[in-house]
C-alpha cells in the first residue's frame, strides 16, 4: 500500500547560518570550510520541522506564509534544536550515546514538545 506525500511547503529560510553557529557556540571566522556542512544541517533540519507540522491544510497555509520574522519562536527553536542533533549524531553513533527519541516522529522529546502547538490536533 502506498500513501501519497503532499507536495513540500516552500518557506523561506527562517534562521541564518550565524544563528546556527551561536546557537552551537561555534566561533569559525565567516568562509570556514565546515560552513556548507551546518548550512546542510540547517536547511535539513528547517525541512523536516516543517514537514512535522505541516500535515493538514491549515497549518500548510501558515507554514507557507511565514518568515523570518513571522514563523513561531517555538519553530525557530525547534530548527536549532534539530540542528544540534543533525550536527553532534551524524549517524555512526553507538546506540547507547543517543538521546532519547519520540516514536512517531523521531525527534527528541524536546523537540516534540516545543511543536505540540502547531501540529493538529490543536484546540484553538
Amino acid at each position: 500500500m502506498t500513501f501519497p506525500i503532499p507536495p513540500a511547503v516552500v518557506v523561506p529560510p527562517l534562521l541564518t547560518l550565524a544563528q546556527a553557529k551561536a546557537h552551537l557556540s561555534l566561533a569559525w571566522a565567516a568562509g570556514d570550510p565546515r560552513e556548507p556542512d551546518l548550512q546542510l544541517k540547517l536547511d535539513s533540519a528547517q525541512t523536516a520541522i516543517i514537514d512535522y507540522i505541516a500535515v493538514t491544510d491549515p497549518w500548510r497555509t501558515a507554514c507557507a506564509n511565514w518568515t523570518a520574522t513571522t514563523a513561531p519562536k517555538q519553530v525557530l527553536a525547534a530548527i536549532l534544536l534539530l540542528t544540534g542533533d543533525l550536527w553532534r549524531f551524524r549517524g555512526d553513533d553507538i546506540t547507547a550515546d543517543l538521546p532519547p527519541r519520540d516514536p512517531l516522529s523521531d525527534f527528541s522529546p524536546a523537540i516534540v514538545s516545543l511543536l505540540r502547538r502547531t501540529r493538529d490536533p490543536v484546540v484553538a
